[in-house]
Parts: structure tokens; sequence; C-alpha cells
């Protein structure tokens, strides 16, 4: 039996096991809302596991949402997460802690800070177990790209949070516009917890998006500032280095069927020259009954510049060479909904790392549980 079958049979297993019993149709449930409620308590639960031929890995993630109405137009939230890796390691973090206010009218206004989800793209939303429809979250908001030079800091295309921020939103009903300062690029999130902090640097971010007709929104984001500090660099008198980050998206809607798609282009400088990464993810989800939908997702993403080794043992900092790398995810599942609360799901992931040939193939199967606590 090839590799390609096992996986298929693996996958077989798996919705065998967790589809015993069904009901209602398949939805994305939003995030925590206070507006109609003095507190607001959302808690999502979520476990899967990925097979190959001859191993497996799993994953756990306990996210909660709070949400406190300050007063009728002010509102504090907070987020933190407990998650274990595919490598067992548990972290800890927060990823919101925010305080935000809004003023009603035909441009509503919203104006918040603290540690915001980032507007770069569209998957940030997907950010939740329960809001993503797929097993694996988005790759090209958590891979990190391949070092592109020497004495450099790692840097990701971009990240699904931001650092510590004010930002301000005007919408209208076929419309919407923000506009942020930030402490820090995405590219190297300064995280609210953890050891790991890049020193700060101011960045300016602003997007927006237009709906032409119900079932069709549009999108553009822009950010600009200092990715990685002179201080932090092996030659610090080659100066700061500085990221543009670009990204356009465009979800529609028709019927029971929605397709989206999310393009980000990061040029990093380097001491002569730049790098740009480039990241294209295109979704589709099908509702097929009440009970059941299937969904897919491809995401390609690349590199101009990657360090390079003349062998494996060669040290990575040591060889001067550079070549573009690309990297390329897979992914299609079906899941449905056991309750109100209880979602399953099972399908195959492949994928091709940066740097690598071969493309690796895994059934996967996850088990996600929501509450909303009022």
């Amino acid at each position: 039996m090839t590799r390609l079958a096992l996986t298929a049979l693996a996958a077989a297993v798996c919705a065998t096991l967790l589809a015993a019993r069904a009901v209602s149709a398949q939805e994305l449930p939003a995030a925590s809302d206070a507006s109609t409620a003095r507190v607001g308590l959302d808690s999502v639960a979520s476990a899967d596991m990925y097979t190959a031929t001859d191993e497996h890995a799993g994953s756990a993630v306990l996210d909660i949402s709070a949400a406190w109405r300050v007063a009728s137009r002010v509102q504090v939230s907070f987020r933190p997460v407990i998650s274990r890796g595919l490598d067992g390691a548990w972290e800890t973090n927060v990823y919101q802690a925010a305080m935000r206010y809004d003023r009603p009218g035909q441009v509503r206004l919203r104006f918040e800070g603290g540690y915001l989800p980032s507007p770069i793209g569209i998957l940030p939303l997907e950010s939740r177990a329960d809001q993503n429809p797929m097993i694996t979250s988005a790759q090209n908001y958590d891979a990190w790209l391949p070092f592109f030079e020497r004495g450099t800091p790692w840097v990701q295309l971009t990240s699904g949070l931001y650092p510590l921020a004010a930002q301000v939103t005007a919408a209208a009903e076929r419309w919407d516009v923000r506009g942020a300062v930030l402490g820090s690029s995405t590219a190297r999130t300064r995280p609210l917890t953890g050891e790991d902090k890049p020193p700060a640097a101011a960045q300016l971010a602003v997007g927006g998006g237009v709906t032409p007709f119900i079932g069709l929104r549009v999108g553009a984001s822009f950010e600009r500032g200092v990715y990685a500090r002179a201080s932090e660099l092996a030659d610090p008198s080659t100066g700061d280095r500085h990221a543009t980050i670009v990204g356009l998206d465009a979800d529609y809607s028709a019927g029971f069927t929605r397709i989206y798609a999310d393009w980000i282009q990061g040029v990093f400088d380097r001491a002569t020259g730049s790098t740009t990464g480039r990241t294209l993810t295109v979704t589709g989800v099908r509702t097929l009954s009440p009970r059941w939908y299937i969904a897919a997702r491809l995401q390609h993403e690349s590199t101009t510049d990657a360090l390079v080794r003349a062998s494996r043992s060669d040290s990575l900092l040591a060889h001067p060479l550079t070549e573009p790398q690309t990297q390329l995810s897979v992914e299609t599942v079906a899941g449905l909904r056991l309750t109100p609360e209880l979602t399953v799901r099972a399908g195959y992931y492949g994928y091709r790392e940066f740097g690598e040939t071969d493309f690796e193939s895994h059934a996967a199967c996850s088990i996600v549980w929501t509450q909303r606590w009022r």
C-alpha cells in the first residue's frame, strides 16, 4: 500500500471514529461581544492529530476570550491562550489585552489600544479554532522565513497578532478604513508574555476595504517600520533594518459557498539590497447540508533569498550563498457539527517546507469544543 493510500485510510478512520452522531449546520461563530451583556466569556478547546505511515503527532489549545462592558460604549477584552505544540512543549500567551471605545452613527468610529489582532490580511480573523474551517492554522502567519542575511534576526512574513498598538477605525455600510501605530514590527511580534521580545520600534500601519455588493469585500493593508535595530545586528555600523509589508485580500460568498484569498508581500532591507517574501492563500468552504461542510486551502510562500549550506553539516552562518526558496501546503477537510458546542473534522494535509524537496502527506483529524458563558 502506498503512502498516499495509507494517508487516505487514516483520514477515513478519523472520520469514522469521530462522526458518531450529527446535529446542526456548520457556522463560524463570532468572537465574544459584550454589547448586550455586562460581561461575556467564550472558551474554545481544540485537539488535533496528524498521522503519517509510521508516526503521528498531536497538539491542543485552550483559548479563552473575555470581555467586560465598562460603560455603554467602552469595552475591555482579554484573551489568554494555553497551547501544546506538535513537539510536546506547552506555552502560555496573552493574544489580546485591550480597551476600545465605539461611537455609533452613519459612520461608526472605534478607538482601541493594547494588544490587538493584526489587520494585515484576512486570516487573523481565524486565529481561534472555532472560526477556522480548517484543522491547520494558516502557515503564512506561523512560519518563519529562512535566514537571508548573516547576523540579522529571524523574521516572519507577518503575524496574526499585533504588538502593543493604538488603532482607530471608521466604517460605513460599504467601506471601512483604519490606521494604527505599533510598538514593533508584525514580522517580529513583541508579545505581552515571554522573554523573546525584540527592541521596541514604532511602525505605521493603515488599511481598509470596500463592499461593492453584499457578498463581496476587497481589502488592502500596509505597514512600514524598523524590524531590526542596529544593536541586534552582527555589524551595527550598517544601521537599522526596515521592512515594508503590503497585503491584499478578497472575500466572496454566494449561497452555501464562500471563497476567500489573502496575498501578502514583505520587503526586508539588508546591508545592501533587500529580500522579498510573498505568500498567497486561497480557501474555499462549501456547506453541504445543515450538518456537514467541506473545505480546502492552498498556500504558497516564497522568498527571493535564503542562506544555503553546501551540505547539512556546514554552518548556516558561515556559508555565503543565497538562493530563492518556496514552501507549499495543501489541506482538505470534511467537518461535522455534533452539537452547537462540538465540531469534529477530518481530512488530508500535505506540505513541503522551505529548503526541502520532499512533499509530506498526513491524515489529520481534530475536535473543537466552544462554549459561550453569559
